[in-house]
């Protein structure tokens, strides 16, 4: 897609997104906020998608 030619070339992206995998396939940096605070902020190799499953759960059980 456009954003993975666009990441590839070497462009600073930044991606706004609710898809874990989209994110984790995309980017070389990632970050979790809740109320405008980053609570995780990561590097690459990115941790696994597992990872971030149960931080996004916690975050959304704590929100309801």
């Amino acid at each position: 897609g456009v954003l993975a030619e666009l990441r590839d070339s070497g462009a600073t992206l930044i991606v706004v997104t609710h898809n874990l995998d989209e994110a984790l396939s995309l980017c070389t940096h990632a970050a979790i906020m809740r109320r405008g605070r980053f609570v995780r902020v990561d590097t690459a190799p990115i941790p696994q998608l597992s990872d971030y499953t149960a931080l996004y759960r916690e975050l959304a059980a704590d929100a309801a």
